[in-house]
């Protein structure tokens, strides 16, 4: 459910009123705290949930010394790789985790994190869909020296982090941003020469910043349209949004964009990283295949 929750599953019964209760394995040892229960009724059908003791016992101890209880922190925005990102980056799927965005000041930007960065391991643990890094670094110590092992332009090397402190959730919230809709851009937007990736592309201009809503600093290529049935559009980029990047180039003309899809093509890529930005949300890696295009 979140960064760090991991769950037992139990068919002990747990009903609606006794969650948060211990879980005892036959020894009489406490190994989860009751939580939630699978129900569509309300009553028990046989399918309880549990955080386990280990998960438990450091909140716990922390609040029993009066402290606010604490969770590890890079400062980092973070994707899976899915099929598409992983290929355009030539990289297995679902062994480690895209950097989107680096917040400034934070662990991960003074230990050398950049945008684009694939971390692979922390402190010596594959990252998997099971073991995110949310969840590797949710779990270590504040203030733990903890190496990271990234994938940077095709290059493993590693990096030493100290670990932070989570801010709260409002504060997270407020890091994050707010969104645009995209659909402020202005109707007599000329579009490009060309188009690539199912997607009609012009390049910003101050008016076209203003009216998206976006920083005065950002630079790229602007979606005026994009094709029904493409896979950018299944991929959920639409008019508005900005294309900052392919392939971790900047670009900031159509004519840049067309030259990086080529050049993957030649390259015998099947796909091409893109790095997008919506209005003041924070920016999303979203990998686009180019086989049928």
């Amino acid at each position: 459910v979140g960064a760090y929750d991991r769950y037992i599953q139990t068919d002990a019964s747990i009903n609606m009123g006794n969650s948060g209760g211990p879980m005892f394995d036959m020894a009489g040892n406490v190994i989860g705290i009751n939580s939630a229960l699978i129900s569509p009724t309300g009553a028990s059908v046989g399918i309880g949930l549990a955080i386990p003791a280990e998960a438990a016992k450091p909140v716990i101890d922390a609040l029993r010394r009066g402290q606010r209880p604490e969770r590890g922190y890079l400062g980092v925005g973070l994707q899976p790789l899915d099929e598409n990102i992983a290929e355009s980056l030539g990289l297995p799927k679902e062994r480690g985790e895209i950097v989107r965005s680096v917040v400034p000041g934070e662990p991960a930007a003074r230990a050398g994190v950049q945008q684009g960065d694939v971390i692979v391991r922390v402190g010596g643990r594959e990252v998997t869909p099971d073991e995110t890094v949310s969840y590797l670094i949710a779990n270590s110590s504040v203030g733990m020296r903890v190496p990271i092992e990234i994938i940077r332009d095709g290059r493993r090397q590693t990096l030493h982090v100290q670990v932070g402190q989570r801010p709260t959730e409002e504060e997270l919230a407020r890091q994050a941003g707010g969104g645009a809709d995209g659909e402020a851009l202005a109707e007599e937007s000329p579009v490009a020469p060309g188009t690539a990736l199912g997607l009609s592309l012009q390049s910003l201009n101050p008016q076209i910043v203003r009216a998206l809503n976006l920083p005065a600093n950002v630079r790229g290529v602007v979606v005026t349209s994009v094709s029904p049935g493409s896979d950018a559009g299944e991929k959920g980029i639409r008019r508005g949004d900005v294309i900052l990047s392919v392939n971790r180039q900047a670009v900031t003309t159509p004519a840049q964009v067309l030259t990086a899809v080529d050049v993957a093509r030649r390259a015998g890529r099947t796909s091409v990283l893109l790095l997008v930005k919506r209005g003041q949300a924070p920016e999303a890696f979203v990998g686009v295949d180019i086989s049928g295009s």
